[in-house]
């Protein structure tokens, strides 16, 4: 099982939601849920979280990290989906 933390960008390869890109805040139940946020309808401070099983997610390549996001999840504060946009740029990932 590959590992997971906060501030780690990763895709979806399952459901409706296939090809998104997502930070990771949290994982729950023993590793077998993680909390996502997108910046937009899911984030830090929301009520309701993006709960993906780790199966259907896809580690980026080189274990993309990002100590800025994870400093701001840390805190508990919102991610800004501009500055998301810039960091997954640099990246040179592509937002779906």
């Amino acid at each position: 099982m590959d590992k997971y933390y906060a501030g780690q960008i990763v895709v979806s390869k399952q459901g409706k939601d296939t090809g998104k890109f997502y930070i990771v805040t949290d994982i729950l139940l023993n590793e077998k849920r993680l909390a996502l946020a997108d910046a937009e309808k899911f984030n830090v401070k929301s009520k309701k979280l993006k709960l993906k099983n780790p199966a259907h997610v896809e580690i980026m390549r080189d274990n993309a990290y990002c100590e800025e996001l994870a400093g701001i999840i840390k805190q508990g504060k919102n991610i800004n989906k501009g500055r998301l946009c810039q960091i997954l740029a640099g990246l040179n990932l592509k937002n779906a």
